[in-house]
């Protein structure tokens, strides 16, 4: 029996696991023992533990991936609203277009993150600056500070006119 596992992210992954069941399905001692690692390319899929011999040890590595966000390639279309980390299939290859379409769930799910993240922030930085007392400076090092009574702004951006040739470049 092989498990085939496949990277539906922009990254590199690197997929720890541990064998914990011998060839004929008794539960080993790994106590101490560093885990197995094997590295995924984004878009790729590979079979993790080689060729497994019995059933518990593809349930114990499902059971451990499952975590981190591993899904079956069958129950793909049930999440919603969290990143899938890897998609895996037992006995035959994930699908190309099962990768494919949990790339972009993944795209979406966190360009809802961002764009969630950039209202918060607006209404945020909005209150801050509308606040009466709030004073507003720029040092002559480019760094945006903040003073209000009772407050401090631990978060700055540079604000970089050299090293863009189209402008001026905000960075955090």
């Amino acid at each position: 029996m092989r498990l085939y596992v496949a990277n539906p992210t922009a990254q590199k992954q690197a997929v720890y696991y541990r064998m914990n069941y011998g060839r004929e399905g008794a539960l080993r001692d790994q106590s101490g023992a560093p885990p197995m690692v094997q590295h995924i390319g984004p878009g790729r899929q590979e079979a993790i533990g080689g060729e497994l011999d019995h059933g518990s040890q593809m349930d114990d590595i499902i059971r451990q991936l499952g975590r981190y966000g591993a899904v079956a390639w069958n129950e793909l279309d049930r999440v919603k609203n969290k990143t899938v980390t890897y998609v895996y299939s037992a006995e035959k290859p994930v699908p190309a277009k099962l990768i494919e379409k949990a790339f972009y769930h993944n795209k979406g799910v966190l360009t809802g993150d961002g764009e969630a993240r950039r209202k918060a922030a607006a209404i945020a930085v909005s209150s801050f600056i509308e606040a009466p007392e709030a004073k507003i400076s720029f040092e002559a090092d480019g760094t945006m500070t903040g003073e209000e009574p009772g407050t401090n702004l631990a978060e700055g951006y540079i604000i970089d006119k050299i090293n863009d040739p189209k402008g001026s470049k905000v960075s955090a």
